[in-house]
């Protein structure tokens, strides 16, 4: 039988660690300390090589994040302007405060309107802001109250809680008088960010030009309304004013069970008056006698050009004897005017006196506006046919 070749690949480690074996003990210590050295070594190379790695993606990753950051920090710069631009161009002077009182933000109309550099005012507080601003208004009380109720109500607001509001009115008019004078309506109003406050918007409305041209039309329907209700010559009530006076005190006279009475005045022979002097001296004595009429009676009463010559005379809370009475005052104040004689004064041997009569009468209980009337004009008949000059009543 033939032997088996030896395996010399599998008896080449043995080999090996036999001859390792049979080494001194203080080579098998070297060898394993080289062995742990290497080890530490290649572990070392790998863990650098992975930080690098590491701190490359990072710092791509870095680029990146600045990239992005730039590119918000562009566009939140444009929207920026923006938005100043926009609140530049409003006609209105606007200051934006944030939520510690600083001022933030001034557009130029601001400085248009109060005569103030805004940018001077940026960075400070609000008090220094009311306090530079004061001033200039004719009255500042409501211009501060706004701010130091808005200030209250913001020290004791949690800032969680949306704000409902300052607690003056929305708007505040406000006359400007320094570096001219201007009619402001002013609003301050919390600028909320979901709900929480982070500043306050103040907002000066100049309406100046609106304000006049309403206070232009307001006196336009004044003289319009005094038209209507105004007799041109004597500026007394004319016949419609005083148809409604007259309609009004028959209804509070019967309502409160008082006493009312009207007198009815004619000019006598005023015609001739006309026809001797003109129309123009005529119209001098018409205004004459509406002067007596409106100084003798009293402020409750109503006095009037009825049309033409006659005059009527409401007499408020007045009986039968002292609605006569007062014909009879009108009567002697007209005499004493003696109206001719200061408008013919370069002809005084023209002078003549200028009377006149009186129609009087008190309410009846069914009486309405005409027939109230009626009765003093029968009154007045009266006094005419009986000579002119004088009085008469009809109860």
């Amino acid at each position: 039988m033939k032997a088996c070749a030896p395996d010399t690949a599998a008896s080449a480690p043995r080999a090996i660690l036999a001859r390792a074996m049979s080494r001194h003990p203080g080579e098998m210590a070297g060898l394993a300390l080289a062995a742990v050295i290497v080890a530490f070594v290649v572990f070392g190379i790998v863990r650098l090589l992975r930080t690098r790695r590491r701190a490359e993606l990072d710092r791509a990753a870095l680029g990146d994040a600045l990239a992005a950051s730039e590119a918000v920090s562009a566009a939140l710069s444009e929207e920026a302007l923006f938005l100043s631009a926009v609140l530049s161009s409003v006609d209105s002077a606007i200051v934006l405060f944030d939520r510690l009182g600083r001022t933030r933000f001034v557009n130029e109309r601001f400085d248009e309107v109060f005569g103030v550099r805004g940018a001077e005012l940026i960075g400070r507080q609000r008090a220094r802001f009311v306090e530079l601003l004061s001033p200039s208004f004719r009255d500042a009380a409501p211009f501060q109250l706004v701010f130091d109720q808005e200030e209250e109500e913001r020290l004791q607001m949690p800032r969680t809680t949306r704000h409902s509001g300052i607690a003056a009115p929305d708007e505040v008019e406000l006359s400007l008088e320094r570096p001219e004078h201007r009619v402001l309506l002013f609003s301050a109003n919390p600028v909320m960010q979901g709900d929480r406050r982070v500043g306050l918007l103040a907002v000066f409305r100049d309406v100046t030009a609106q304000r006049a041209a309403e206070e232009a039309r307001e006196r336009l329907l004044s003289e319009l309304a005094a038209r209507a209700t105004t007799d041109a010559l004597t500026g007394l009530k004319n016949r419609r004013a005083a148809s409604d006076a007259l309609a009004a005190e028959i209804e509070r006279a019967r309502r409160y069970s008082r006493p009312l009475a009207v007198a009815l005045f004619d000019l006598d022979h005023f015609k001739m008056i006309n026809d001797e002097f003109g129309h123009e001296t005529g119209d001098d004595v018409l205004r004459a006698f509406g002067r007596v009429l409106e100084r003798t009676a009293r402020s409750t009463d109503v006095v009037a050009r009825w049309g033409g010559e006659e005059f009527l005379a409401i007499v408020h809370e007045a009986d039968l004897d002292a609605a006569c009475r007062f014909a009879e005052r009108v009567r002697a104040g007209l005499a004493d005017e003696n109206p001719l004689a200061d408008i013919l004064e370069d002809r005084p041997a023209a002078v003549r006196p200028v009377t006149c009569s009186a129609g009087v009468t008190v309410l009846h209980p069914d009486d309405d506006a005409d027939a109230f009337v009626r009765r003093a004009d029968a009154a007045l008949y009266e006094a005419k046919h009986e000579g002119r000059d004088r009085v008469r009543t009809h109860a």
